[in-house]
């Protein structure tokens, strides 16, 4: 969570912005660092699927499927933090903001189920990362559900640039 609102706080963001390099790049960058920490902490579960087919036939699609699901999963997840991120000084609260966020759009289906409009309740459905993230459980790659997970990761990291913009004319 210190992406964007550590810089901010050491003072180290003003080095940052006037070096020669967009907005858009500075995202990018640490998007894309710590999306590769998150990939690299996640590779564990191809290692597991290495060694179940070492003793056994396991269903690569299922697999295979849970990887890449987790995975553009966590871009979102992502790009929704550090946009939080960037708009706190304290790393603490950027932290809390982040998971209370990152829990609210995990947990709308929770909402869903509580709210009795059908309007909203077909809105929240629209919304849900669960219901988005089930079929990749399943071995199943539906581009609808891949393209909203990174469209949500874009979205956000526009987000994110609009408010180093704002920085930049403060």
């Amino acid at each position: 969570m210190r992406l964007l609102s550590e810089e901010k706080r050491s003072k180290t963001e003003q080095l940052l912005l006037t070096a020669p390099v967009s907005r858009f790049e500075i995202v990018l960058g640490k998007y894309f660092a710590a999306l590769i920490i998150y990939l690299i902490g996640i590779s564990g579960t191809l290692l597991m699927g290495g060694l179940l087919s070492r003793f056994g036939n396991p269903d690569w699609p299922v697999i295979l499927g849970n990887f890449f699901g987790l995975a553009i999963l966590g871009a979102a997840v992502i790009a929704v933090c550090l946009f939080v991120s960037s708009l706190t000084e304290s790393q603490v609260i950027a932290a809390v903001a982040g998971m209370a966020v990152s829990l609210l759009l995990i947990l709308i289906d929770a909402v869903r189920y509580v709210v009795t409009d059908k309007t909203m309740r077909t809105i929240l459905s629209y919304l849900s990362f669960t219901d988005r993230y089930h079929g990749f459980t399943i071995g199943i790659i539906d581009l609808s559900n891949v393209l909203f997970f990174l469209s949500i990761a874009v979205w956000f990291l526009c987000l994110t640039v609009a408010v180093l913009e704002r920085r930049r004319w403060n």
